[in-house]
């Protein structure tokens, strides 16, 4: 098992931290904003400078854990199939696929799991796909501006592959 480091760190450019992945323990039910969230999260770390996402602390710092979410989800073998449902959405949704710059750790530190995400920054574009309010599916960038995900759009977005790619904007 691997020790926790301090949770009192704020969040900021390189960490985040999300209190569930999937559950909502408030409405009892799955939150599909949850999912998007965090994948919106590794997407931005992916675009800037890398980053640690842990699941199972609130934004105070606090370990919530994710074993309610664990146990709702599960009937065994818990923590893979945590990990498994993870990197499945990772597959399906960002482009191109992260091989090699997505790593997750499990650690307790004061009696609930707490899934951490380190993530590697990519050389290119990373897109994450989701579906718009219409139903079409889109390709976003998202990237870290501070302790924000923030998505691009228009003439920032164009910089930014641009940047990304060949170094230079001529405008």
């Amino acid at each position: 098992m691997h020790e926790l480091p301090d949770l009192s760190k704020p969040e900021g450019q390189t960490l985040e931290n999300k209190a569930a992945y999937i559950w909502n323990s408030r409405t009892g039910s799955r939150d599909p904003k949850l999912r998007l969230g965090v994948l919106k999260t590794i997407a931005a770390f992916l675009n800037t400078e890398g980053g640690e996402l842990r699941i199972g602390v609130d934004n105070s710092g606090q370990p919530s854990g994710i074993d309610a979410e664990l146990h709702e989800l599960f009937d065994r073998d818990h923590l893979d199939q945590f990990e498994l449902l993870l990197q499945e959405a990772i597959v399906k949704c960002l482009f191109p696929l992260p091989v090699g710059k997505v790593t997750m750790q499990f650690v307790n530190p004061s009696g609930g799991w707490v899934c951490r995400i380190f993530v590697k920054p990519a050389a290119g574009v990373t897109y994450l796909r989701e579906k718009s309010q219409s139903g079409e599916q889109t390709h976003t960038i998202y990237v870290r501006t501070g302790n924000r995900t923030t998505a691009l759009s228009d003439i920032q977005r164009d910089r930014f592959v641009v940047e990304r790619l060949s170094g230079k904007w001529p405008l």
